[in-house]
């Protein structure tokens, strides 16, 4: 009732500001998860690999709450891309890096076979294009070596060290120059990773590390991506290959606080997916492959490439070495 004793009409519902706060709700949700690292189930981990696109999508609630002129959803949600953006953008721009004593340069190229069902010639076409120093090959299954070995992979890769198995935990490096040091690091109960040690003409040696993590389907994958061990001290290390986890998740960040760099995100190619690529006519969404180096090594270039009949996009970095 008015002073006047007349019935008061009611006020309109808010239908504006309900609108642009229930559609901003979503990204403030996701954001939060995302910093506080909570991928706990396959599902939150699949989630949480997908933060660029989110990121992206992230300008819809602002310019809405811009249009319906809802101001204090739209400053959240201005906050909201900005967090976002620190998070993204950075690995999205970056430049050649210098070795700590610059050396020469050494090619790395790292596949996934997919059990082996790689197209082998296919491979072979990519070596001839890159002409990588370093093949690493994830997947490796014996009938897959025995038959890169009849195209040529032998002639030009006489150095390996190899660990090749028909389930998913074969694996091994390829290379023009001697390796030394060659084993397997245990990593019970997970299965081993190839390593061994490089050391071309004018530079120091560097340990180079082929990966397969577990996949995030499986119980162990946060635990297995903690037994990754930090670069050595005198940062002359590399590791490449499928690490089956993003920019975006915690235990891989934990990696990277170790002391290791990505190469990719390094020159500004940390947004390229190479998982899954072997749909029709769908892009890829997340990058789960990955070079990772020490301190001392620099990184010149990173690329991804597609090979027929395997999920992974192919990975190639050109790096420097720290001299001698």
């Amino acid at each position: 009732m008015d002073p006047a004793g007349q019935p008061t009409a009611r006020r309109p519902f808010p239908t504006a500001t309900v609108v642009a706060w229930v559609l901003l709700v979503p990204w403030i949700v996701f954001l939060g998860i995302r910093l506080l690292g909570i991928d706990s189930n396959q599902w939150l981990i699949a989630v949480i690999g997908l933060t660029p696109y989110v990121a992206a999508a992230s300008l819809f609630p602002l310019l809405l709450a811009l249009v319906l002129r809802v101001w204090p959803a739209a400053i959240v949600a201005a906050l909201v891309t900005v967090m976002f953006a620190v998070l993204v953008v950075p690995r999205a721009v970056g430049g050649p890096t210098e070795a700590s004593t610059p050396g020469p340069p050494l090619r790395v190229l790292a596949s996934n076979t997919m059990l082996g069902g790689e197209s082998p010639e296919e491979l072979m076409a990519l070596v001839a294009d890159l002409h990588p120093d370093v093949v690493s090959l994830e997947e490796l299954t014996p009938v897959f070596a025995h038959q890169i070995d009849e195209l040529g992979f032998q002639d030009e890769f006489p150095h390996r060290a190899v660990n090749p198995d028909d389930g998913s935990s074969g694996s091994g490096l390829y290379s023009r120059y001697p390796l030394t040091d060659q084993h397997l690091v245990d990593r019970y109960p997970f299965e081993p990773f190839v390593t061994a040690t490089i050391q071309p003409s004018g530079a120091q040696p560097v340990q180079i590390t082929s990966v397969h993590t577990a996949p995030p389907t499986a119980r162990g994958w946060a635990a297995d991506l903690e037994k990754i061990a930090p670069p050595p001290a005198d940062g002359r290390a590399i590791l490449l290959g499928d690490f089956n986890s993003t920019l975006d998740h915690a235990p891989f960040r934990d990696v990277l606080g170790r002391g290791w760099t990505d190469a990719a995100a390094t020159v500004g190619s940390g947004l390229d997916p190479t998982w899954p690529s072997d749909r029709n006519r769908l892009p890829p969404l997340y990058a789960i492959d990955h070079v990772l180096v020490g301190d001392a090594l620099g990184v010149r270039s990173f690329s991804t490439h597609f090979v027929a009949s395997t999920d992974h996009k192919a990975v190639f970095a050109e790096l420097q070495l720290p001299g001698d």
